[in-house]
């Protein structure tokens, strides 16, 4: 995350006040790269894939750097290939449930790698748009929801959110925003100033 930063402030490996940098982000990320293209440091998860995944994606695409390509459709390959048949992504690969804010990185990536000319086949994103729709109710609300918060030693809660919601055009993965309560009306989400998590694929 940190190094897309720098990228989208046009700081590339070779170019920039900060290419030294971005450079050694991009050489972190290629050192944990398994040879099946998963990009992981001590057994991270999908989170973790999905991000990198796309910060080589945009990589690739700001350098057009040969020595870039295949590290960064490895990457996408691997996405592919974690992907539930026909619909999302989670923490593992085809585990067979779906995460939601899991997918919507999957997503980001796919979307990075396609305008960098990588190859990404068009059922990634049916899945995706099929998953988003089998959670969007008529009136364009996604509510996700996780276990019940896991508790340290001391009785502290370090989960945080039971969950949240996300509103979308219903058949589309377009302006997918997660809001951090369960009770958000959409008068509510328009006051917020946008001050959230947002993704826009």
């Amino acid at each position: 995350l940190c190094g897309m930063a720098f990228l989208s402030g046009g700081h590339l490996p070779n170019r920039g006040k900060y290419r030294v940098v971005v450079n050694k982000t991009v050489e972190a990320v290629l050192s944990v790269m398994q040879d099946n293209g998963l990009i992981t440091l001590g057994g991270t998860n999908m989170y973790s894939h999905a991000i990198a995944a796309l910060a080589m994606a945009e990589a690739y695409a700001m350098t057009g750097s040969l020595t870039l390509r295949t590290p960064a459709q490895r990457g996408i390959d691997f996405l592919v290939r974690a992907q539930n048949p026909g619909l999302g992504w989670r923490y593992s690969v085809q585990p067979g449930d779906n995460d939601t804010s899991v997918t919507g990185w999957a997503v980001m990536a796919l979307k990075s790698a396609k305008v960098a000319e990588l190859n990404v086949p068009s059922g990634s994103f049916e899945g995706a748009k099929n998953w988003l729709d089998s959670v969007t109710d008529d009136f364009g609300r996604v509510i996700v929801r996780w276990s019940p918060a896991v508790l340290d030693s001391d009785r502290g809660e370090l989960t945080g959110l039971a969950g949240y919601v996300v509103f979308r055009s219903k058949g589309t993965v377009n302006s997918f925003v997660p809001v951090d309560t369960l009770a958000t009306t959409a008068r509510e989400f328009e006051d917020l100033n946008l001050n959230l998590y947002i993704l826009l694929i």
